[in-house]
Order: C-alpha cells, then structure tokens, then sequence
C-alpha cells in the first residue's frame, strides 16, 4: 500500500519539492517587490495541494477503477482510505512545514531590509492550515465525482470560495480592540504599521458602522452636497478604529489554524463516509 501510494503521488511531491527550490531562487535573486507578494506567493501552495493532490486522490481511483484491485483481495474501503490518505497527509504536513519556515524566515528578512516592521505581513502557522485544509477538500470532492478534472475544476472554484469566506473572519476570531474617537478631518487616526486594521471609518454614537460616507450622507441627510465635513457634524458622527495589536498576532493564528484543522477533520469523515456508502 505505501508503494502504491508512492508511485501515485511521487509526481505531486515532486512538484512540491521544486516549489521549494523555486522559492529560494526567487528569495536569493530578490525578485520580491514586497513583503505582500512573498505572502500571495506563500499561499499558493495550498492550491497546488488542494487541486493536484487532493481531487485526484480518489476520483482518479474511481475514473479508473484502479480501487477494485485493492477491494478484491479483501481489503476494506475504510482501511484502503485511511491508509492512503494518512501517507499524502504526513507528506502535505511535511512540505506545508517547510513552506511555513522558508515564507516567515524569509518575510522576517524583507521586513529588516524593507524597514517595514509588521507581524500581519508573515503567513504564519496557518499557512499550514489552510493547505491541510485545501487537501481535504479536494479529497472530499473528489469522492463526490468520477472525473478528475470535474473534481480538480470544481476544487479549485469551492477553494477561492473558501478564501475569501476565510478571509472576512480570520482577524475577527478574538474580540479585537475598538477606539472611538471625534472626528478631526485629516487627522484622524489609522493606526500604526504594527497594527492590523480591520476597520477605520465613522460610525454613529451607537458604534454602527457608517460604511462609504457619501452614500451614508446622501441616504440620511437630504441637503448633502458634497461637505462631508458638515455631514459628519449635522449626523454627529464619530470616527472608529476596529484593530488588532501585535500581542493578538499569535492567538489569532492558533484561533484560526484550529478552526481549519476541525474543518478539515469534518471534511475527511464525509469523504470516508462516502467511501463507505458508494456502490461502485
């Protein structure tokens, strides 16, 4: 069975161990702009997982009943599963590991020769996170379809999804700070480059957030023209910051690596359930 699963997935490792090498390159040759575009590039690996190793991993199997082999010598669905997918996991975790230590060792780097000093900028842990979670996601589609490039196709839509759902709650896993402030035109306050904003704007004296100030004007005060400084006075606004600090930096990647790793557990029991369950 580990044969089996090596020569499967010796391709996609390799795949993975040239984007290491590539990594460096880019790094040694320094090819990055900024801090922003190491952290874009760092998280390209879970998609590489997700989409490469994660949908083929049991619809290739099913597309080309290559599984009937193993059930006919009397192994289990359920034992067939779970040992192929424990070797892909431990190798996913590996590369994952590597990735996480090259993309915040590298960004600590950017960050002294850039001058540009900021927790936020790192991928952090939940780089490794997001590709578990990426595996198991094309694993779980991929038991749902026969076709590989279906499973591939519908894996890589359902992952961007997934980003940008994650991305709307990741910093709002712990309670972040919250300021409140009166308005004083071009100074107020957007905080530091510590710090992670996550809201600056104005809000009413209930602290509901006002969002795009010149449609909130127009939709609630008819003599709007175009003084938003006399808006914010008539509707007697506040500006408030909605931020994350530093020392928050750590507990938010463990919040948000342990609500992934759930994630994915939940996904590779509907897998395994559906491996259980299929007729074919």
């Amino acid at each position: 069975m580990l044969w089996l699963t090596w020569r499967q997935y010796r391709v996609a490792l390799l795949i993975g161990a040239l984007l290491l090498v590539l990594y460096g390159l880019l790094f040694l040759a320094e090819l990055f702009a900024s801090v922003h575009s190491l952290f874009d590039l760092s998280f390209f690996m879970p998609q590489v997982v997700a989409v490469f190793v994660g949908a083929p991993f049991v619809a290739q199997e099913r597309e080309q009943k290559t599984h009937y082999v193993v059930w006919g010598q009397g192994t289990s669905r359920g034992r067939w599963f779970l040992s192929r997918l424990a070797w892909v996991t431990l190798g996913t975790i590996a590369i994952a590991g590597l990735f996480c230590w090259s993309a915040n060792a590298m960004t600590g780097w950017l960050e002294v020769t850039y001058n540009y000093t900021s927790y936020w900028g790192r991928p952090g842990i939940v780089l490794g996170g997001l590709t578990l979670f990426g595996l198991m996601l094309g694993v779980m589609v991929g038991s749902f379809t026969r076709k590989s490039i279906v499973a591939m196709a519908l894996t890589f839509v359902l992952l961007l999804i997934c980003y940008v759902v994650y991305s709307q709650v990741e910093h709002r896993l712990i309670p972040p700070h919250i300021q409140y402030t009166e308005y004083q035109g071009d100074k107020a306050l957007w905080g530091t480059n510590d710090q992670f904003g996550i809201y600056a704007g104005f809000a009413d004296r209930q602290g509901d957030e006002t969002g795009d100030i010149d449609s909130y004007c127009r939709a609630h005060d008819p003599a709007f023209t175009t003084n938003v400084n006399q808006c914010v006075k008539d509707l007697d606004l506040q500006w408030k910051r909605v931020y994350l600090t530093p020392d928050q930096f750590w507990p938010t990647q463990f919040a948000g690596t342990a609500l992934l790793l759930i994630v994915s557990f939940v996904l590779a029991l509907v897998a395994f359930l559906r491996i259980r369950s299929a007729v074919d």
